[in-house]
Order: C-alpha cells, then structure tokens, then sequence
C-alpha cells in the first residue's frame, strides 16, 4: 500500500505546473437527498440532484509572476465580464494517476495577505463543472 503525501502531488492550470501551492483543499457534493412521499415522515429513497465541486488552494506569491493572472487562472479584472474556464488538474506524480480533473473551473475568490517579515501568502477559491477522479478518465 503507498499513501499519496502532498510532496507527491503536482497541480496543473491549463496544462501547465502551477508550482507555488502549499495546500489544496476540495469538496466534491454529489447531490443525493432525500425524497418524501405524500404525508411521510421518513425519506422513501435517496436520489442524487446537483453535483458540484468546490474547493481553495493556497500557497505563497512568487515575486514577478503576476500572481494568479500570470498563471492564466484569472484574466484582468476589467476582462472579468469575459473570462473563460480553466482545465484543472491534481496528480500524482508516483503513481501517474489523476486524482482529479476539472475540465471547466473558475477562480471565483482571491485572497492575499502577507506579514510583517513573513511570507506573502495567496490563496483563491474555485468552482468547477463535472470533476473527473480517476474510473472516471479511465
């Protein structure tokens, strides 16, 4: 048995290593929710409704790469009307296995901070559409 570690891991931004995260967190809803029958109390069956996926990355903010814009996951924020999607991708470079893939995703948060004599830090949020784990690209 081999246990995926974080070191293990690369992101990819439309096809492209996205080197600067330190964290990747995602959550995958799958929709299911109860049905009620006419005057009942308890749910007859489980049926799945919206499935979505959400999920943040945070890392730190390398001087001169233009942040999020220089790695082509946002566009300028007067283009922002426009935007196109992003390809996401998580893997595991040990195994050669896609632990997720988001063919269509935005950014939809962006958050910076930075202390005094620390570490400028960037995190942003993102949405996708039909996450992909790995029997699904098989």
């Amino acid at each position: 048995m081999s246990v995926v570690a974080g070191a293990d891991i690369k992101i990819y931004i439309n096809g492209i290593v996205y080197a600067e995260p330190q964290q990747l967190n995602y959550m995958i809803d799958y929709g299911e929710e109860a049905t009620y029958g006419i005057d009942s109390i308890f749910p007859q069956e489980i049926k799945t409704s919206r499935i979505s996926v959400t999920g943040s990355i945070s890392g730190v903010r390398v001087g001169n790469s233009s942040g999020l814009q220089g790695a082509q996951a946002r566009s300028t924020i007067a283009g922002s009307m426009y935007a196109s999607y992003i390809s996401l991708r998580v893997f595991d470079r040990k195994t050669g296995e896609d632990i997720l893939f988001i063919p269509k995703a935005k950014v939809t948060k962006e958050k910076t901070s930075v202390s005094a004599k620390g570490v400028m830090k960037l995190s942003f949020d993102f949405t996708g559409l039909q996450a992909q784990q790995p029997l699904d690209r098989s």
